[in-house]
């Protein structure tokens, strides 16, 4: 029987010069369970995500995904290997619509060549019916479906926030990052967007009775931890 983590952290040290960001931080995840990250300001927590993501490369420490070792891989292959985020400031494609945003994330999804794609043959159109409907899928889960050819820019904040969480759930993550949309949101809380599947999730915000509460709704386990 297998005793591993779902996901782990062990001993992950990140530094910038003189500057300690995050220091000995270990934690051990398991599947189904919701997990939250708190702290003030300046504590390392979006440093940790960017570690986890690829974005850092961890000065020590070792990160893994079920039995797959994240750190030292490129951003495309941690992607690959199930790890989605949003983040703390909004990262969308401004001059794109909503559905154009969402299919952005369907890459890794796709499973036809590039000569499929220039010849356009049967498997090609297939494919791409198929994301369409995924993309229609997580627009309407989060409540844009009405905005889908709306530009990501002419939305107000809290849609742009729920935007993100489709482009990120659209890739069928393992592990669902969430930085830092709560006490930005002017609505609270979009946790209700996010289905059970997804589960287990790995975030962090300034309070946690809506994932409490998400928690129980769902049967997931919630845990959250104080700073670093």
């Amino acid at each position: 029987m297998n005793n591993l983590p779902f996901f782990s952290i062990k001993g992950l040290h990140k530094n910038f010069g003189g500057v300690i960001a995050t220091n000995n931080v270990s934690i051990d995840i398991n599947k189904n369970e919701i997990f939250g990250i708190i702290g003030p300001n300046g504590a390392g927590k979006t440093t940790l995500f960017n570690m986890i993501t690829g974005v850092y490369h961890p000065s020590e420490g070792h990160i893994f995904l079920e039995s797959t070792q994240l750190d030292g891989m490129p951003v495309h292959k941690i992607a690959q290997a199930g790890v989605a985020r949003t983040f703390q400031n909004i990262r969308l494609f401004s001059d794109l619509t909503c559905y154009e945003n969402v299919k952005t994330s369907c890459q890794k999804n796709v499973h036809y060549g590039f000569l499929d794609g220039i010849l356009r043959t049967s498997r090609c159109r297939s494919e791409e019916a198929r994301l369409d409907n995924e993309c229609k899928e997580y627009l309407r889960e989060v409540g844009l479906w009405e905005q889908a050819n709306v530009l990501a820019r002419n939305l107000p904040y809290g849609m742009q926030r729920r935007l993100e969480i489709a482009r990120a759930m659209v890739t069928f993550p393992k592990l669902l990052l969430l930085d830092d949309y709560y006490h930005r949101s002017p609505h609270g809380c979009y946790y209700g967007c996010v289905r059970q599947n997804y589960c287990y999730q790995f975030w962090h915000a300034d309070c946690n009775r809506s994932a409490r509460e998400h928690s129980k709704q769902s049967g997931c386990n919630s845990s959250l931890s104080g700073g670093e």
